[in-house]
C-alpha cells in the first residue's frame, strides 16, 4: 500500500456545533496533537463570505489570526470554500470576491484549499480549481452528495473536470448514505475516467463510516477524512483515533502515533460530545438513508425540543423535493404536521375543547428553573396576594394545592403527567394539540391552537406562533391572551455559557422580540427570581410584603 494521506476535519466539519467557535487555546492545543499523531493535512475550517451572524475564526480562517501555526511544521494546512458562497446573482463566479477573501499561497500558511460543490455546480468549481491554482494552492475537488450521482452524472463531472489541475478528486458521503460495496462501485467507477489521486471523505449515519474507510483503503485510495473522536455535522466522522490505531497496528505505520490524541479527547472532546452528542442515532441512520440533508436532523437534535419519535416522523414528512439541500420551511412545515396531526389519519383520536381564556390581572408563569422549591413559600404568598392565575410549563412540582393551569407542549410530557396523576390536582391543562390518543384523554384537558413560524411570534385565541417548540414561549402567549397588568416569570433560568448555550439564545432571541413588540403594551413583565435572561427583574420578596 503506497503511504495513505490523512486529513484531520475536526476544526472544520466539527464547528457546525459550535459555529465554529473553538477557543483559540484548544485550536493550538489540537494541532500541537495533531501534529505529533503523524497525520498529514489540518484542515482548519472555511473562508467564508457569510456575515448572518456571529461565526468564529475557524470560519474565516482569518489569516492574522492563525501566524501561531507555523510552529508546527510536520503538517499541511488546508481550508475549504463553499462555491455556492461565491456566486453573484447571475450564478457566475464572482472573481473580485474571491480574490477579496483569499490571498495567494505565499501571503499564508496555508498550502491546500479543499473545494465543496454539489453536482449543480461542478462548471463553477472546475473554473475555481483554475484560479485557485494560479494563486499556488494544491487543490481538492469534493463532490458533495455523491451517493446521490448516477453514472451517467459522474461521467459527466469527469468530462467537466479533467482537463482541470485538481490534485484530489473527493467522494464525499455528504448524507452517510454509503455502504462498503458502494465504495468500491464509486471509487472503481472514477478510475474509470481519472487517474490521479481519490479521496474518501465519510459520515457515520449508518454507523459505517469504519466499514466504508476500509472499504476504500481496500480498492485504493490515496486520502482519508477523519476527525478526532468523530467530531462532525450530523452523525459525524470517521473517528481519527480509531483510523489511527487501525492503520498503525494492521499496515505497521510506525510513522503514526494513536497515542498523541489521547489527551486532548481527555480534556475537550468528551465534554463536546456531551453537549453536541453527535455520532449514531436511529434518527442520523434514518436521514442517512433516506438521503436528507444532516442539518435537518441537527436541527431538530440540537434543540433538546423534541422526543426521538417526533425527530423521526419530522424527518419522513419532510418532502423528497427538499431532502438534499436544507431548507427552513421545509423544516417548520414538517414540523408542523407532526405537532398538530389531524383526525384523518385513520386513526383513534379524541378531539380536544378549546380553552376558554380567562381575563385576570395577573400571571404567575412557572418554568423548570432549579430554584423554585427554594422559593415555593413566597411564590404561594405572592399567588394567593395577587390572585394571580398560574401557568405551569409542564411539571414543576411547586404550587400544588393552589389552582394552576398546566401548559405542556410535548406528548411525552403529557403522557409523564398522565402517569403521575398529576392532571387530578390542576384545574386546565392546556396543549397546543388539537387532538390527543384516548388513553392521554381527562375531562380537563383544552387545546389552543400552536404552530411554529420561522423567527416569528402572533397570539390569537384561535392560534399562537411561536418561534420554537418551547413550552415557555407557549405559556406566555396563553398568558397574553388573558390581557393581564403583570405577569411574573418564575424559573426562567437560562443556561450558562457552554451549556446548552444555543438553547439559551434562541430564548433570549424571543424575549427581545416579545419585548419590541406591541403585545406587552399596557402591561409589566418581570423576572421574580434570578435570571441569566436579559430581562426586567425585581426580587419576590419586594411584592408579597
Amino acid at each position: 500500500m503506497a503511504k495513505l494521506k490523512i486529513l484531520d476535519c475536526t476544526l472544520r466539519d466539527g464547528g457546525y456545533y459550535n459555529d465554529w467557535n473553538f477557543d483559540k487555546n484548544f485550536v493550538k492545543k489540537m494541532i500541537s496533537a495533531l501534529n505529533e499523531s503523524g497525520i498529514d493535512i489540518v484542515e482548519v475550517g472555511y473562508k467564508s463570505k457569510v456575515k448572518d451572524k456571529f461565526y468564529g475564526l475557524c470560519r474565516y480562517c482569518s489569516d492574522s489570526q492563525l501566524e501561531f501555526l507555523q510552529s508546527y511544521k510536520k503538517i499541511e494546512y488546508s481550508f475549504m470554500v463553499d462555491v455556492k458562497e461565491f456566486l453573484n446573482e447571475r450564478q457566475a463566479l464572482d472573481i473580485p470576491e474571491i480574490k477579496r477573501v483569499i490571498k495567494p499561497k505565499k501571503q499564508n500558511v496555508f498550502t491546500w484549499c479543499r473545494i465543496a460543490t454539489y453536482y449543480e455546480t461542478v462548471s463553477q468549481a472546475a473554473e475555481f480549481v483554475s484560479i485557485l491554482k494560479e494563486m499556488g494552492y494544491k487543490v481538492s475537488f469534493n463532490i458533495m452528495g455523491f451517493s446521490l450521482l448516477s453514472q451517467k452524472q459522474i461521467s459527466s463531472v469527469m468530462q467537466k473536470v479533467k482537463e482541470s489541475l485538481i490534485d484530489v478528486i473527493y467522494i464525499s458521503d455528504s448524507f452517510g448514505s454509503l455502504v462498503p460495496e458502494d465504495i468500491s462501485k464509486m471509487v472503481n467507477a472514477l478510475r474509470q475516467y481519472y487517474d490521479r489521486s481519490i479521496g474518501i471523505h465519510t459520515h457515520d449515519n449508518q454507523g459505517l463510516a469504519f466499514a466504508n474507510t476500509i472499504a476504500a483503503i481496500k480498492t485504493g485510495v490515496d486520502y482519508i477524512d477523519a476527525s478526532v473522536s468523530g467530531m462532525g455535522r450530523g452523525a459525524g466522522n470517521l473517528r481519527l483515533e480509531q483510523l489511527l490505531l487501525f492503520l498503525y497496528f494492521r499496515y505497521n505505520r510506525q510513522d503514526l502515533n494513536p497515542y498523541a490524541l489521547l489527551d486532548i479527547i481527555q480534556e475537550y472532546l468528551i465534554s463536546m460530545h456531551s453537549n453536541s452528542q453527535w455520532g449514531w442515532d436511529f434518527s442520523y441512520m434514518l436521514s442517512g438513508l433516506k438521503n436528507i440533508h444532516p442539518t435537518y436532523c441537527q436541527k431538530l437534535k440540537s434543540s433538546h425540543q423534541y422526543t426521538i419519535t417526533q425527530v423521526a416522523n419530522i424527518l419522513t414528512a419532510i418532502s423528497n423535493k427538499h431532502t438534499v439541500k436544507y431548507n427552513p420551511r421545509e423544516l417548520i412545515e414538517a414540523s408542523n404536521k407532526v405537532l398538530n396531526p389531524v383526525c384523518d389519519d385513520g386513526k383513534d383520536r379524541i378531539m380536544l375543547k378549546p380553552y376558554k381564556v380567562k381575563q385576570v390581572d395577573s400571571i404567575i408563569i412557572l418554568a423548570g428553573g432549579s430554584q423554585l422549591k427554594q422559593h415555593n413559600d413566597a411564590l404561594r404568598t405572592l399567588a394567593k396576594k395577587k390572585k394571580s392565575l398560574i401557568l405551569e410549563c409542564n411539571n414543576t412540582g411547586v404550587c400544588v394545592d393552589l389552582q394552576r393551569t398546566i401548559v405542556v407542549l410535548n406528548r411525552v410530557r403529557l403522557a409523564e403527567l398522565y402517569d403521575a396523576g398529576t392532571f387530578r390536582s390542576a384545574d386546565e391543562i392546556v396543549t397546543g394539540m388539537r387532538v390527543v390518543t384516548p388513553g392521554l384523554f381527562v375531562e380537563n384537558l383544552r387545546y389552543i391552537g400552536c404552530s411554529l413560524g420561522s423567527g416569528e411570534f402572533k397570539v390569537s385565541k384561535r392560534l399562537i406562533v411561536i418561534p420554537s417548540y418551547i413550552v415557555g414561549m407557549f405559556a406566555i402567549g396563553i398568558a397574553l391572551l388573558c390581557n393581564p397588568k403583570f405577569i411574573y416569570l418564575a424559573g426562567f433560568e437560562g443556561f450558562a455559557s457552554g451549556e446548552r448555550e444555543g438553547e439559551h439564545k434562541e430564548m433570549q432571541d424571543f424575549w427581545d422580540m416579545l419585548q419590541r413588540s406591541p403585545y406587552l403594551e399596557g402591561k409589566k413583565m418581570i423576572s421574580v427570581l434570578p435570571t441569566r435572561y436579559n430581562l426586567p427583574i425585581q426580587s419576590i420578596y419586594s411584592l408579597i410584603d
